[in-house]
């Protein structure tokens, strides 16, 4: 079943609702899906983060840092998580891209494409209003774990979502909200509407050009977060309270395990000592590892290295926040390799505070 291009679906609305489920039931169609156009994709530009609202280079500096925050916390707090972030930022009109694909661990953008919103949450341009209820074709606001990839026969490859904001996005599995591939985001339909994508029924559609490899890329434990200057889901939603719990990875500790008492990502938190000179003994909290670390807003992001034993632990980057190890004494500014272990991670380098080894 399809939704014409641009324009909200004539007829019953609620009959459609109940059609589209049925066919989702039986065929695999989701509910969302969008229009028809057989144009070629577009190209979808990679780079660093720069900082700044330049596209490329990333979100805008303040939804980058709520988004932040939101996985930190989620991080925190959520096991089985990767460390892969989409951000959609729906206040930037649907002529711009406005979806970036980020490796937290590198800070790079891996992806950066056009979006579409929801049939009911604006004009083609434009998002305007959300909506967590079934069968409101709108859109939602939000943290959503990126789940199982598959095929549906009508929207084609996709990642299912798992909404993780009470209230504004947790219907997101029953409405059937995906993010897949579309026509009506294509370079051949918005050159014919005014630089604008189409609608979705509320999924998040991209250019089939590159929606499969944004989807294989984030699945299996991404996090997305999709951002609107709402007021009343900013100052509610669980993951953008900035109150971290203390102490964190990082935090010096007098080499008792108490000094550490947290856990994060279903892992406990312990006292890492370490020699230093003469009689002293310094040591920092830690988490057991394997591949990735959790990280938490206002601190350094983390890193996973040998134990120099079988296992791996947490460390801290060298970071301004920690004064570029200055802060644990008897560290220093160490090139260290991750620690992969059974995570099936690449490898990856990162410069992180140590005690000499």
């Amino acid at each position: 079943m399809r939704e014409s291009l641009g324009r909200d679906r004539p007829g019953n609305r609620g009959a459609a609702v109940r059609l589209a489920l049925v066919l989702a039931a039986v065929f695999g169609v989701s509910a969302c899906e969008g229009g028809t156009d057989n144009a070629a994709g577009d190209d979808q530009d990679v780079g660093s983060l720069g900082g700044k609202a330049d596209g490329a280079s990333g979100p805008d500096p303040e939804v980058y840092r709520l988004a932040r925050l939101a996985a930190a916390a989620a991080h925190a707090e959520l096991s089985g998580l990767t460390r892969i972030l989409a951000v959609v930022d729906f206040s930037l009109p649907s002529s711009k891209k406005r979806l970036w694909v980020i490796d937290l661990e590198t800070e790079t953008v891996l992806f950066y494409a056009f979006v579409a919103h929801g049939q009911n949450s604006g004009d083609l341009c434009h998002t305007t209003s959300f909506s967590n209820r079934d069968g409101s074709f709108q859109s939602s606001l939000g943290l959503y774990r990126c789940a199982e990839t598959a095929t549906g026969s009508s929207v084609g490859y996709y990642v299912a979502l798992d909404g993780l904001d009470p209230g504004y996005n947790d219907n997101a599995r029953d409405r059937q909200i995906l993010l897949h591939g579309a026509d009506y985001v294509t370079t051949g339909y918005r050159n014919g509407h005014g630089g604008c994508c189409g609608r979705s029924w509320g999924c998040f559609a991209a250019d089939p050009a590159v929606s499969k490899k944004i989807a294989n890329t984030l699945t299996g434990g991404g996090l997305l977060f999709a951002y609107y200057p709402d007021q009343g889901w900013l100052s509610s939603s669980r993951w953008l309270q900035d109150q971290p719990p203390t102490p964190w990875v990082g935090t010096v500790c007098d080499g008792t395990d108490g000094g550490c008492a947290f856990t994060a990502a279903g892992k406990t938190g312990f006292c890492h000592t370490y020699a230093m000179t003469g009689d002293l003994t310094g040591g920092y909290c830690s988490l057991p590892c394997e591949g990735s670390c959790p990280d938490r807003s206002g601190s350094a992001p983390t890193f996973c290295v040998s134990d120099g034993a079988s296992g791996g632990q947490c460390v801290v980057k060298a970071d301004a926040r920690n004064h570029y190890c200055a802060d644990l004494p008897g560290t220093q500014s160490t090139q260290a390799d991750r620690f992969i272990g059974q995570s099936g991670m690449a490898p990856a380098t990162a410069t992180v505070c140590l005690e000499p080894r």
